[in-house]
């Protein structure tokens, strides 16, 4: 995650380039934004961190780099 200390926000990697963010960033964990109680920046942020749902076929070749997965940022 991408944490702004001063729009106390954050952003998930894919949607990086699309936030307006200030110079006062940080890389950091989900958990710690929660922690800090900060909210996510957009949309695309809480996009894409929902689950998704995928074959048990699909799940085994991502794990395995065969395929790319929807975690894969």
């Amino acid at each position: 995650m991408i944490l702004d200390h001063t729009l106390q926000v954050y952003v998930s990697p894919p949607c990086f380039n699309e936030a307006k963010l200030t110079n006062n960033i940080a890389e950091s964990t989900l958990a710690k934004a929660r922690e800090l109680q900060y909210e996510a920046d957009a949309k695309c942020t809480t996009d894409s961190l929902s689950g998704q749902k995928m074959s048990i076929m699909d799940a085994i070749l991502s794990s395995l780099g065969a395929i790319k997965g929807p975690w894969d940022w």
